[in-house]
């Protein structure tokens, strides 16, 4: 055996028993995430605080906030849609309505045909 490969042969021998810290693969996934985060160009998002706010959602890692951010302003939106808007929108300010039946004025005439309307020579 050449001495190059003694060498590497002792390197993964000492690689085998090597093992990662406890946490490393969880802690590994945020960080690469904030590396990606740190190193976006600001001519990639030049919505400004859209970006920032997207970014945010994403490294939240999560839909659930999402979705409950979006039940809410849906809540919020009915709330300000079906709220009434003064006191002419209450019912209780209306007179109720009375139904009374309309007299007979006998019935209408029957309209004629085409063919009777003409006069006869």
């Amino acid at each position: 055996m050449s001495n190059e490969e003694e060498q590497i042969q002792k390197l993964i021998r000492l690689k085998r028993y090597e093992v990662p810290r406890e946490g490393y693969f969880d802690d590994f996934l945020e960080e690469f995430q904030k590396r990606r985060d740190g190193d976006a160009r600001p001519e990639a998002a030049p919505l400004g605080v859209l970006g920032k706010s997207i970014a945010w959602f994403r490294s939240v890692g999560s839909g659930r906030l999402v979705v409950a951010s979006g039940l809410a302003y849906a809540a919020l939106i009915m709330v300000v849609l079906m709220w009434p808007k003064g006191p002419e929108s209450r019912p209780d300010n209306r007179e109720p309505v009375i139904f009374q039946p309309i007299p007979d004025q006998g019935t209408p005439p029957v309209p004629r045909k085409p063919e009777d309307q003409q006069e006869k020579f």
